[in-house]
């Protein structure tokens, strides 16, 4: 779980499992929004690599294309 904020200054970010694309995230709200939750579920046990690519790019109403990291968990 990759625990992050949506807000205005907030752009997109690419989630990797890997090396695997897993999908691309867009992390703008036109009000801060604090605890929004990104999951990867259905892993198979074992050591796994997580990449959180930032894109560079937002969304026209955006004004900025920052991506926040609060924090990740483990759930097994």
């Amino acid at each position: 779980v990759w625990t992050t904020v949506r807000d205005r200054d907030q752009g997109r970010a690419a989630i990797y499992v890997d090396g695997m694309l897993v999908r691309t995230v867009d992390n703008y709200a036109p009000a801060r929004t604090f605890d929004v939750t990104r999951t990867v579920s259905r892993l198979s046990d074992g050591v796994h690599t997580l990449r959180i690519v930032v894109l560079g790019e937002s969304r026209h109403a955006a004004s900025g294309a920052f991506v926040s990291i609060d924090r990740f968990a483990a759930i097994p």
